[in-house]
């Protein structure tokens, strides 16, 4: 980064939070910036700008760091050059000292071989040096990328060097191991500081090109002492630490886990020796059980595979045996090094980062929000979370688990995930009593998030993250518990949430008999009230509309929304506060005006909705509002806008930060399969249902009417590409036995082979 850009950057930053100040000022009265509260929105702002520009400082330390380390390195190299007369003519090349590798049958990861080699391309001494960093969770496969790049270019790079790059130590080895074997004059195994100097000197100055590989780097300083400042040659780095794609190298690539379909492709790929026979459609079925249980880890489907092959059990024999042992199985002799990877991460946190993982290992792990840990106004935390009253402390812990690749951050939403199996092994490797304290500094956290006095917003909470058996439960545990109470105790408002959520909980499953007496209950007292609150009985009213709509009772939906409508607007006026949440039911309104037919009006509808939505930043129901414009172009016919519309509804969910495993992820993968098939593009057709498949198999147990419908889509699908007819009939008969559950049919009754049908199993929202 030059200095230049550095400045431009910085300014930009100050003159955008500037324009929120005055914003905030402008838009804010003065009676709310009296309060903590008021300022809240201020300190978002200042928060983000200060991040940015120390993201910025650190990035030109870096750079002026580099600098210096240039400079020495050329004056080095001129000494050095003064005391030998041709140090590259005694080198004994080609040369290539790649480690062997744990399995040498490689597999897949060819994209990244690919933009690897692209950014490689046309090397010469004109170009520069090139550099890649490959980064990612721990045991996720970069070295095994690293490796099978160096093999498969053996030809095409006479001098391939693997650096050892963990620590100092084994640093220094390695240049030495490697001076020594390269015949440099004047190395020796003992001369670490003249060996470096050698090769570093040596990569300068050859002609013949040559590929430098940094494996396991741990930090940019460690690095940086011996990194090349030739003006030729190819240089990769394999890290945890995400930041080495902005320096030393140009740039990077993530390796991620594998996902459903390639993770199940590794697990046959490395038993295929223990397969004599051909695949079965049962090996397929339990490989991407498996894959699912690992949630892709390269490292831990190779070593899961190599005790199945050793002791000689099926894979679905194993997935029985890891089900009843996971803890032990993990512990058992052969998975050493994943062990080892793990306990290598975990053992260098320092305490403040330990808790905060600890914590993020009982959340939801796709979409924590960082303003879970900074709690505002809380007096009371345990000294354990001391960390959370300091933005500058938790933003280090938050670097620090980002440099192990422990976690990743959504900057412009501030979101903090973590991959599922960190989750379960971090958990494993906690004691008892630290797991223990860990939950305990969870459930304070979130106390601070969703207070007593505001309990509804942690129903709504596992709502919206599509928890549906943990909040049935929770509700039927704060039932029970409001049963018990005396009847002076009992408060009918409260019990009148409760029922408006187990209803919710029922109906986004698919179960709309269920959710209708509770519901209905919400809104009997609700209607009750004396004097009426027009804001919370239109939300009952809402919520009966969109029943309605799920039950197909279209016209009686419609009715419920009108409703609610005229009851939000007797609650407040026409101003920015009151109209936003009013949004809401514009949306609605559009929804029911294309359930009826009237696709003109629910343009109308729908366009009010997203200006209002955009205004207040409610990213989720823009998403739906969008949904629902695109579901009206297919209808009309119109199935080029109907792509853009579903494309941008999954657009604004995924880019705000929204969980990318929720079904309605997934109902936008589904319409955008039925779109592409609509215009007979069945590849992207089977591509989008294949995506979407994933996720629903994530919820197949409590959102099994969406997970039926997606088994339907792709049989039809598949049922016309040669070859996939019996892969098409076993999705044809699965979707149908849980259509017939679904719909109360009897066993072997007819299903309907239509879209329509299955459309009736899903709550009307991401329908």
């Amino acid at each position: 980064m030059h200095l230049e850009e550095a400045a431009v950057d910085i300014f930009v930053e100050l003159i955008g939070f500037q324009r929120h100040c005055i914003k905030f000022l402008r838009d804010t009265v003065s009676l709310d910036r009296e309060t903590e509260a008021g300022w809240q929105e201020f300190h978002v702002f200042e928060e983000k700008a200060k991040s940015s520009i120390d993201g910025v400082l650190e990035m030109v330390e870096k750079h002026v760091r580099f600098a210096s380390h240039v400079e020495e390195m050329q004056r080095l190299q001129m000494i050095l050059s003064l005391a030998t007369n041709n140090p590259t003519s005694q080198v004994d090349i080609p040369f290539s000292n790649l480690p062997v590798a744990r399995n040498a049958r490689f597999f897949d990861r060819d994209n990244i071989i690919e933009k690897i080699d692209n950014h490689f391309a046309n090397l010469s001494v004109t170009k520069g040096l090139r550099s890649i960093a490959l980064y990612g969770l721990g045991g996720v496969g970069k070295t095994h990328v690293a490796l099978k790049y160096a093999s498969v270019k053996k030809e095409e790079f006479p001098a391939i060097l693997w650096i050892k790059s963990e620590t100092a130590e084994s640093l220094e080895q390695s240049f030495s191991e490697i001076a020594v074997r390269l015949k440099l004059q004047g190395a020796g195994m003992s001369k670490h500081e003249e060996n470096r100097i050698l090769i570093l000197d040596w990569l300068q100055k050859t002609t013949c090109r040559w590929l430098l590989v940094y494996d396991n780097a741990e930090t940019f300083e460690l690095l940086l002492k011996y990194w090349p400042v030739a003006s030729q040659g190819c240089v990769i780095i394999t890290s945890r630490n995400h930041s080495f794609a902005y320096e030393p190298a140009e740039t990077g690539i993530e390796v991620l886990p594998f996902d459903r379909e390639s993770g199940s492709g590794f697990i046959l790929h490395m038993l295929s020796l223990d397969i004599v026979t051909s695949i079965s459609s049962q090996d397929v079925q339990s490989s991407l059980q498996l894959s699912e249980k690992l949630s892709g880890h390269a490292l831990a489907i190779s070593q899961m595979t190599g005790l199945i092959h050793r002791r000689s059990w099926s894979i679905s024999e194993f997935i029985a045996i890891y089900d009843r042992n996971t803890r032990q199985i993990h512990g058992m002799p052969g998975t050493n090094s994943l062990d080892a990877v793990w306990r290598l991460s975990f053992q260098s946190l320092s305490p403040d980062c330990t808790t905060m993982l600890g914590i993020m290992c009982y959340l939801t792990p796709d979409s924590i929000p960082q303003a879970l840990f900074e709690p505002v106004g809380a007096q009371d935390l345990p000294t354990k979370l001391e960390f959370c009253h300091d933005e500058l402390v938790l933003s280090d812990l938050i670097d620090e688990l980002l440099t192990l690749a422990l976690i990743k951050r959504e900057k412009s939403a501030r979101i903090l995930s973590l991959h599922r199996l960190v989750q379960q092994q971090f958990r494993y490797f906690s004691s008892p009593a630290d797991n223990q304290r860990f939950f305990y500094h969870t459930t304070c956290l979130l106390f601070e998030a969703f207070p007593q006095s505001d309990a509804k917003k942690g129903q709504l909470f596992l709502l919206e993250s599509a928890s549906y058996t943990e909040v049935q439960d929770s509700l039927a545990v704060a039932i029970s518990a409001f049963d018990k109470l005396a009847s002076e105790e009992k408060n009918e408002y409260l019990y009148a949430d409760l029922c408006a959520s187990s209803g919710l909980a029922w109906a986004h499953r698919g179960s709309f008999s269920f959710a209708r007496p509770w519901l209905e209950q919400s809104h009997q007292i609700r209607s009750a009230a004396d004097p009426p609150n027009g804001l919370e009985l239109s939300w009952t009213e809402i919520n009966m509309a969109n029943m309605e709509a799920s039950a197909g009772n279209y016209s009686s939906s419609l009715d419920w929304q009108i409703k609610a409508l005229r009851n939000r607007q007797s609650a407040g006026g026409d101003d920015s506060k009151h109209m936003h949440p009013q949004a809401i039911l514009y949306q609605n309104l559009g929804r029911c005006k294309y359930l009826v037919g009237n696709f003109a009006e629910a343009q109308v509808w729908c366009h009010i909705a997203v200006t209002l939505l955009l205004e207040s930043q409610n990213w989720a129901m823009l998403a739906y509002t969008y949904f629902v414009r695109g579901n009206i172009g297919r209808a009309e016919g119109d199935f080029a806008r109907a792509r853009e519309e579903y494309t941008h509804a999954q657009r604004v969910w995924l880019d705000k930060g929204l969980i990318l495993t929720h079904h309605f992820n997934g109902a936008c993968l589904y319409k955008l399969g039925c779109v592409a098939f609509d215009q007979d593009d069945s590849v992207s057709a089977i591509k989008h249902l294949r995506e979407s498949l994933v996720i629903a198999k994530l919820h197949q147990n409590v959102l099994v009417g969406d997970y039926a419908r997606v088994l339907h889509k792709l049989s039809v699908i598949m049922r016309r590409q040669p070859g996939h007819e019996e892969e098409a009939d076993a999705w044809r008969e699965e979707a149908e036995a849980l259509a017939r559950v679904s719909l109360g049919l009897q066993e072997g009754a007819c299903v309907a082979d239509d879209e329509q049908t299955y459309d009736k199993l899903v709550y009307i929202l991401w329908r």
